[in-house]
């Protein structure tokens, strides 16, 4: 967000997509700088943020997945035999 003489500007990024083979996304972070004093209010709003990632991951049953190096190993040296045939 950016405010001007005469002109606000905000900017936000973000994917509708979900990909399992990426890590999880952190959960966004509540800033103020330097124009906001009630921290009270910016905890209660992180709160309510966090809560609300969290069921929709259970909403939608993302869950992070944990793929050990092992595995990785064996499906590589799979995909390498295979294209060398």
């Amino acid at each position: 967000m950016s405010i001007g003489e005469r002109m606000l500007v905000g900017l936000a990024t973000g994917t509708a997509v979900f990909l399992t083979p990426l890590p999880t996304p952190p959960i966004p972070k509540v800033s103020a700088g330097n124009s906001w004093n009630d921290d009270k209010k910016l905890a209660e709003i992180q709160k309510l943020l966090q809560d609300t990632v969290k069921k929709n991951r259970e909403i939608y049953q993302l869950k992070p997945v944990i793929v050990s190096m092992r595995l990785i190993i064996n499906t590589l040296y799979s995909c390498m035999q295979i294209y060398m045939l």
